[in-house]
């Protein structure tokens, strides 16, 4: 009787962990295909990039320009995934290396268990410079993760994120550094 006992509670664990498994690989789903971008532009800004097809797209005129976010995902998974995009003016002699530390400080402030991981210069699609940045944080019992993209355009500081749960951020990070690397802006 002790060795049935002991073989269903082994079924009913190993059934439940498969379910586990399952609802954790459905959350992430939609990153795991290779998403067509379309155009996205702003001509108020005078900027533009890719974004993925099918995503909720948000405007706004003020400091946050969009946000987009995968309305599939927030069924599955709380926190859902986005990509938004805010400026914000710069004074004179700010460079890109000063916005940016000055971003993740006010993001260490403002943010649970804020940490940064990884931290690399690229180019944009125009050959402007911009600085990837790659986070965790919480917001309340929830864990975070983003790919923070931040550039100096004519007197305006641009953060672009990308931001996912922690357990699917990996599946989407190729998809942000798509959407970021491509952003690029018109002379005024």
């Amino acid at each position: 009787m002790a060795a049935t006992k002991n073989t269903f509670s082994k079924i009913i664990s190993g059934i439940s962990l498969a379910c586990f498994a399952v609802l954790c690989l459905a959350s992430c789903q939609s990153a795991q295909k290779e998403l067509p971008l379309s155009p996205y532009s702003n001509r108020e800004k005078q900027l533009n990039l890719l974004l993925p097809e099918g995503w909720q797209l948000t405007e706004s005129s003020g400091p946050t320009i969009f946000f987009a976010s995968d309305s599939a995902a927030h069924e599955d998974s709380p926190m859902g995934t986005s990509i938004n995009l805010t400026s914000i003016p710069v004074p004179d002699g700010i460079g890109l290396e000063q916005f940016c530390d000055e971003k993740i400080k006010s993001a260490a402030a403002n943010f649970q268990a804020f940490k940064s991981s990884e931290s690399r210069n690229i180019t944009l699609a125009d050959s402007s410079p911009a600085k990837i940045i790659l986070c965790s944080y919480s917001i309340g019992k929830f864990s975070m993760k983003a790919l923070i993209c931040m550039t100096v355009h004519d007197k305006e500081g641009f953060v672009l994120a990308g931001i996912s749960d922690a357990s699917c951020f990996d599946r989407h990070l190729a998809l942000f550094e798509k959407v970021a690397s491509s952003l690029s802006f018109s002379t005024k």
